[in-house]
């Protein structure tokens, strides 16, 4: 099996419990599919392409709400990663949020500072000061056009300042239940109450909103506090999982409900698939390809539109005319040379840790 578990061994030294490393494989396919979706909505959204069908013209542009699997993957494995410590007192807030600005900051950094030196405004060096204090979700509107993308990075790192109270609040089971009613019912709120006119500007987004997405952080801790039971259930009904998992993905497409009732079918749904993930090993989701793209997903998701506005420059987007070979070959030309960038960044970025930690020892 290619997922492992963490067990918790107590150190002859202190008699604290320690977390061995822990991996379930199949999350990589989860981040690995919903970077490419989510790529491929936004080639469709900026393309200009004439095609159609239900594919096209429904399916691809639902993967926006892919982001919001990716906020349930994100709470997951950070549960898996930090949860037992953050209870146990095993890890400094230094160290803890030393990690998370290290995985996020430095790329995201490059990304900013390119824009800006495309684009030298003082409404972008604004935007940019805001984007690289990492804190924008804080803002009024946290929708920056620097990184437009980059929303979803400031709600993510939102939740890396909160985890510490995010553990707290689900200490146990019991009361990580009444935490998901709570995050649900503040989501319906915010669509019936909190964001309408009289509260928000017409422009609003509200998956830009922290409180609004709470609910799919949370259900994400949920799902690993029942991480055993959820392997236990799918080694027997694997195939029963994957049916309703799939049954559930084509439902959404034929019916719909309330607008303040939405964001809760996604809970559904991704919650699903990640269980789905949890409790299998498919080579479908775990094989050294979604491997290496769930290791730069936050990557190709962050630069994926400057890359398609290179080959937009180059007049390389629709070289045979307005159709599906066009947008596929964009598709394909864009992910490509995201991953390309993305992974040398990343390599990059590693050798330059490495070189200044040799240098302070």
């Amino acid at each position: 099996m290619g997922k492992t578990y963490k067990a918790n061994k107590i150190n002859r030294q202190d008699g604290r419990k320690l977390q061995e490393t822990k991996h379930y494989g199949s999350l990589d396919g989860l981040r690995s599919f919903a970077a490419f979706g989510i790529l491929m909505m936004h080639v469709r959204a900026l393309g200009g392409y004439d095609i159609s069908g239900a594919v096209y013209q429904k399916v691809i542009p639902s993967f926006t709400y892919l982001v919001f699997l990716f906020m349930m993957v994100s709470a997951f494995s950070m549960c898996c990663g930090y949860y037992e410590k953050i209870q146990d007192n095993q890890i400094s807030v230094n160290e803890f949020y030393g990690r998370r600005y290290g995985r996020i900051w430095p790329f995201f950094a490059i990304m900013v500072l390119l824009e800006l030196l495309l684009d030298f405004r003082p409404a972008t060096l604004a935007e940019a000061f805001a984007d690289l204090t990492m804190v924008f979700s804080l803002l009024p509107n946290g929708e920056l056009s620097v990184i437009g993308v980059g929303w979803t990075i400031g709600i993510i790192f939102l939740f890396y300042m909160l985890f510490p109270f995010f553990c707290f609040l689900l200490k146990n089971r019991k009361r990580a239940w009444f935490v998901f009613v709570v995050a649900a019912a503040y989501q319906i709120l915010c669509v019936l109450y909190f964001m309408d006119g009289s509260h928000v500007v017409e422009s609003f987004r509200s998956r830009t909103n922290f409180l609004y997405c709470a609910v799919y952080f949370v259900t994400g801790g949920l799902l690993y506090l029942y991480r055993k039971e959820i392997c236990s259930l799918a080694a027997k009904v694997r195939w029963l999982l994957l049916a309703v998992c799939i049954a559930a993905t084509a439902a959404y497409f034929f019916f719909s409900l309330p607008e303040a009732y939405q964001g809760l079918w996604y809970v559904v749904l991704f919650a699903l698939w990640l269980m789905y993930a949890v409790g299998t090993d498919g080579k479908v989701l775990n094989n050294h390809m979604t491997k290496f793209i769930s290791g730069i997903s936050m990557e190709i998701y962050l630069c994926h539109f400057g890359i398609f506005h290179v080959l937009k420059r180059l007049h390389l987007t629709q070289l045979f005319g307005k159709g599906v070979l066009s947008y596929l070959a964009t598709v394909l030309a864009v992910f490509a040379g995201s991953a390309v960038f993305a992974f040398c960044a990343k390599w990059g970025i590693e050798r330059i840790k490495k070189n200044k930690k040799r240098g302070t020892n």
